[in-house]
């Protein structure tokens, strides 16, 4: 296949994929033993990773700022079309204003489970200390 190319790292028998996509070199591992296999599953995942560049999806980053903006875009897109709901606008306020800034650089879920303590103080300074409990409930 032209798009990868297929190696084997030292004491490991199944076959891994390197290719580039926007300038950036992405290194998968192709779970197969079988050069065959691994060829095709190879090809696969190069042309999901092209579908998520041409679909506007982040697609080397995995940050949670990258992974947001992505969803407010989304979301704004839908609210302005009139087929998002409501919430979408305090979706985006709280990514915005919130999330956003403490937890930008976390990368995977135990990442943002590490930094859920700065988040919680971080949220309580914004707020001048906790939440009311009806700012909590949000009733309606």
């Amino acid at each position: 296949m032209e798009r990868s190319s297929l190696y084997r790292r030292e004491r490991s028998h199944k076959w891994q994929a390197a290719f580039q996509i926007d300038g950036q070199y992405i290194r998968i591992s192709t779970s197969k033993s079988d050069l065959d296999e691994a060829n095709q599953a190879a090809s696969d995942s190069y042309f999901a990773y092209k579908f998520c560049q041409k679909n506007g999806v982040p697609v080397v980053s995995k940050r949670f700022s990258d992974v947001a903006k992505l969803c407010i875009s989304e979301m704004n897109k839908q609210l302005e079309s009139g087929v998002g709901k409501e919430v979408y606008r305090d979706y985006v306020i709280v990514l915005d204003k919130y999330l956003i800034p403490f937890l930008a650089r976390c990368m995977s879920p135990a990442s943002l489970m590490k930094h859920s303590r700065n988040l919680h103080a971080g949220v309580n300074s914004r707020w001048a200390g906790s939440p009311k409990l009806n700012a909590l409930l949000m009733k309606k």
